[in-house]
């Protein structure tokens, strides 16, 4: 099993995002997925992942090892299934945040899953170098940037310095939310953080179905670093793909012409009540 961290050194970047959809990405490629939710203060994974409050109950424990739950075959480990409401105990002592975190490194039966993504928790401090002391071996680290602002890559690279010294691969960054908000024209990500950019994810509403195109990039960039095995999709899979396509581009098509509909209507309306005055 492969273990790659998602990571940034802060938070509202876009991290868990990058997280759930790359799995989504890679699951719907034909390769088995699991997520580690890494951030014990604010557990967004399952969430994200579309996880009903009703849904949350604690894993369940076989042979002293957590059995993760799963979601649209995306297996995941988060403690949001073992808090009230979603709301986790923030007020805890650093002993008791740290055991949950070693207990999800290396207590949990994760099965045949070809790579693991670890959502990392949004600092370079504590957290996250017990996190990579827990982990033992890790395959490498993708950082996540929010465009190319300044604050954003200045944080990326007090990542990448956390990471270098504790002998972790920093793979790449990815520009996440890249739009002419979040744009600093003068700033060359690249040569300041001394990676190379493996994608650049839009700024869209159209994420949810368009994520395969979005993280393909990101595929093809852990197929060449030997991250993932090169997998053939089944003419079975290909035939389903191909079918769920075309059904969208048909719904696509009935709203259109539901929403032309409306408007003819809302015209013959008019007319009848200028004719009517």
């Amino acid at each position: 099993m492969r273990k790659v961290l998602i990571s940034s050194a802060k938070g509202g970047v876009g991290k868990t995002t990058t997280t759930v959809f790359l799995a989504k990405a890679l699951r719907d490629a034909g390769y088995k997925v699991g997520i580690l939710d890494a951030d014990i203060s604010a557990p967004n994974v399952p969430f994200a992942l579309g996880f009903k409050p009703g849904e949350r109950k604690p894993m369940e424990v076989d042979n002293y090892l957590l059995k993760p739950h799963d979601k649209d075959g995306i297996k995941v480990v988060s403690y949001w299934f073992d808090t009230k409401n979603g709301i986790p105990f923030l007020l805890w002592a650093y002993d008791r945040t740290m055991n949950i975190l070693r207990a999800f490194c290396e207590r949990v039966d994760w099965g045949d899953v070809d790579v693991l993504l670890i959502d990392c928790p949004p600092t370079s401090s504590d957290e996250l170098i017990g996190l990579l002391q827990f982990l033992g071996h890790i395959d490498g680290a993708i950082l996540i940037i929010q465009g190319n602002t300044v604050a954003s890559v200045e944080d990326a690279k007090i990542a990448k310095y956390t990471f270098d010294h504790h002998n972790v691969a920093v793979l790449g960054f990815i520009q996440n939310m890249m739009s002419d908000f979040f744009n600093s024209p003068d700033v060359d990500v690249e040569e300041e953080i001394k990676v190379p950019k493996i994608a650049e994810i839009p700024l869209s509403k159209d994420l949810d179905s368009k994520y395969k195109e979005y993280y393909k990039p990101v595929i093809d960039f852990m197929v060449a670093k030997k991250l993932l095995p090169k997998v053939e999709k089944s003419k079975k899979v290909e035939k389903a793909e191909s079918d769920l396509e075309k059904a969208r581009e048909i719904v696509k098509e009935v709203r259109a012409k539901k929403a032309e509909g409306k408007k003819t209507k809302t015209k013959k309306v008019k007319r009848k009540s200028k004719r009517k005055k």
